[in-house]
């Protein structure tokens, strides 16, 4: 006798449970459960997952994967997720590299994100603002 699919109430059951259990787990440091957990989750296409999952992924965990958040990042911003440009222009600071910050950035504001449309009125007022961010050395 074969089981009957899912329902939907029963897919989001899981789905917010699942995302609890992963953000317990990164409150309480287990980080390889955390990273395992909302890899899981975005995988099933949850798109707040795939910007936390990059977030470990970008600065979380030891040794970081970059190229991962990135990954994770993206397909947040190609889902229609403003935290995903948001994580992306982050992402490029410490590294150095403004033209990405500022080309993600623009699109975190043209998605409606505040904090991007308050830090591009701070970059189109001061030409000089964006020599001012905290760059790793």
């Amino acid at each position: 006798m074969s089981e009957r699919p899912a329902t939907k109430g029963q897919i989001v059951n899981f789905t917010y449970e699942l995302n609890c259990k992963a953000h317990e787990a990164w409150d309480n440091g287990y980080l390889d459960t955390a990273v395992r957990m909302f890899r899981q989750l975005a995988r099933m296409g949850e798109v707040d997952a795939m910007v936390n999952l990059g977030t470990m992924l970008d600065d979380r965990i030891t040794p970081p994967d970059p190229q991962g958040a990135i990954y994770w990042y993206m397909r947040a911003f190609r889902a229609g997720d403003e935290a995903g440009a948001w994580n992306l222009a982050m992402h490029y600071i410490p590294r150095g590299n403004l033209r990405w910050y500022r080309f993600w950035m623009a699109k975190a504001e043209e998605m409606g994100e505040e904090d991007a449309i308050v830090e591009m009125a701070k970059i189109r007022a001061d030409p000089n603002y964006m020599t001012k961010l905290p760059l790793e050395d």
